[in-house]
């Protein structure tokens, strides 16, 4: 009986862990899903999707609450990356969340500044610099272009401005003869490429697969070897390109996110600091009231 009594009190014991296993790994991987669909959104912490900032918004799409097409900054392109991630169907974007605009960015009158600070706790981004009394000015490299600062200045001295987007990298000309999948470009390579698996993934933009082609010295070998006479290397400097563009705006996106969440971390503390203070107020006055009770009259 004693045998039976222990074999339970185990199993239930080992049930309590392979539960709080499986939900620790949901939360794990609920957890990767919010941080890979952030990484997609462009980081503009606009709040126009209807939450506060772009990881937010990252929860609820990872936990079903919200579409994936309620970002105007991110607009079509930002649809595409997370239909493809999620695999869900692409949408339009959501027009009631508002209208996907060019790049902008935020520019201050400085004549008319009046130096008020009430833009600097609107910007998510701390893109503004002033102090109070003084002139304010907005660091161009920095605006994320969300327009949060525009409706806090009682002045009217903040406009945005559209500034001219990068340009795409134009595709090159597409070959009358295909490629015949005869390897020759592969082996002329003289640093070891897989060239003809690189030019299918350029060409059918599949650039996550093709991590080597930075390493391509552009010699023109496997070019010269291709009985097609497709031009390899108008590829393999379009795909380049390409990725060297998305590369940018990827770091700019982590450096907006790196602001934000750091502004965001020192108002927590603030907070956190007031709430201390309060509480350590509010405990002198009550022993005061206590010590001013138990005094004795003279």
């Amino acid at each position: 009986m004693t045998g039976v009594s222990l074999i339970a009190v185990l199993s239930f014991l080992i049930g309590i862990a392979l539960s709080a296993a499986k939900k620790q790994g949901k939360s794990n991987a609920a957890a990767d899903l919010t941080e890979q669909i952030n990484r997609l959104l462009p980081q503009t912490q606009c709040g126009q999707c209807g939450y506060p900032g772009c990881r937010p918004y990252a929860e609820a799409i990872a936990d079903g609450r919200a579409a994936i097409n309620r970002c105007p900054p991110g607009g079509e392109t930002t649809i595409h990356a997370l239909s493809e991630l999620l695999n869900n169907p692409e949408v339009p974007l959501d027009t009631n969340f508002g209208q996907h605009k060019p790049p902008q960015v935020a520019v201050i009158d400085e004549s008319q500044c009046i130096g008020c600070t009430l833009c600097l706790p609107a910007c998510p981004v701390d893109a503004i610099i002033g102090s109070e009394h003084y002139m304010h000015s907005v660091i161009p490299s920095q605006c994320t272009g969300c327009e949060l600062c525009v409706a806090p200045c009682p002045v009217d001295c903040i406009r945005m401005e559209t500034i001219q987007a990068e340009p795409e990298p134009v595709p090159p000309h597409e070959e009358n003869t295909p490629c015949i999948h005869c390897g020759l470009c592969t082996s002329a390579c003289p640093v070891g490429l897989e060239a003809e698996s690189l030019y299918h993934h350029v060409k059918n933009n599949e650039l996550s697969n093709a991590d080597t082609l930075d390493q391509c010295i552009e010699c023109g070998q496997c070019e010269t070897a291709c009985p097609s006479g497709i031009l390899l290397l108008d590829f393999y400097r379009y795909g380049k390109k390409k990725i060297a563009r998305q590369q940018r705006h990827d770091n700019r996106a982590s450096a907006d996110r790196r602001r934000y969440e750091a502004k965001q971390k020192r108002r927590d503390e603030q907070a956190q600091r007031q709430q201390t203070f309060h509480q350590s107020q509010r405990r002198l006055l009550k022993a005061k009231i206590r010590e001013s009770l138990t005094r004795t009259p003279q």
